[in-house]
């Protein structure tokens, strides 16, 4: 949904046809450049690991000489989508290998899409038959390495919930931090991009199989905190098991 917004505010997010293509959980299409996707996942690979199971990676990774042949056609990539004024791209396994990315394009600005940890297991769940502890562990590891990955000043998170209550703010916050323009008539058209009865799956309160533990809590609530004033965290109170 954010990527589908960010391409309509005139940020090339890769080939249309590529971006578009659905699914029946996802009807309005993925909006993954799949270029992107799978040099991550060569990435991934490359370190015996996958986007479900992200490897350890010590610090400089990304520079070693073994990734050279990978290196030399994400630069190619790159040079490629940099004919664009404005450009960008969306896959959740960047939340990995960011610094290899970061390598490679300077002054990289990161839109982190925050949803609450439960609907992500749960959407794992019924997507990929992956438990829900260990999708909430999945969750947890994607966060933290997103976050150890990226300055404060160079990313901007943006709460799912946040596009439902007060679309229009939050697609400002978005759009001020990127430095793009917008107007009223503006934030009012893209603001139709949100659209409730595509939302799979939804933490409920008091919901018996949203407990999580501590750490998980402790890292939503410090990205909540990150997220601005556009999402109120009290509306989603945190059960601890």
């Amino acid at each position: 949904m954010v990527s589908q917004l960010l391409s309509r505010s005139g940020i090339y997010m890769g080939p249309e046809s590529v971006l578009t293509v659905s699914a029946l959980d996802n009807q309005d299409g993925f909006w993954e450049d799949g270029a992107f996707v799978k040099l991550n996942d060569e990435i991934l690979l490359h370190f015996s690991g996958g986007w479900d199971s992200p490897p350890p990676m010590e610090q400089g990774w990304e520079r070693v000489p073994t990734l050279s042949a990978i290196r030399r056609r994400a630069k190619n990539l790159v040079r490629e989508r940099s004919r664009r004024r404005v450009w960008g791209w969306k896959d959740p396994r960047s939340s990995i290998t960011l610094p290899f990315w970061k390598s490679l394009i300077p002054g990289l600005k990161v839109v982190v899409c925050l949803r609450h940890p439960w609907e992500v297991a749960q959407s794992l769940n019924r997507r990929n038959n992956m438990s829900i502890p260990a999708g909430l562990t999945l969750w947890r590891a994607y966060q933290y390495r997103l976050l150890a990955a990226t300055a404060p000043s160079d990313r901007i998170i943006t709460h799912y919930d946040s596009h439902f209550s007060d679309p229009g703010a939050e697609i400002a916050r978005i759009m001020d931090f990127l430095s793009l323009p917008n107007s009223p008539a503006f934030l009012s058209e893209v603001s139709s991009t949100c659209k409730v009865h595509l939302r799979n799956n939804r933490y409920e309160n008091g919901s018996p199989e949203a407990f999580l533990s501590q750490p998980i809590a402790d890292l939503y609530f410090e990205m909540c905190d990150q997220a601005g004033p556009v999402y109120c965290k009290t509306t989603h109170p945190i059960l601890l098991g």
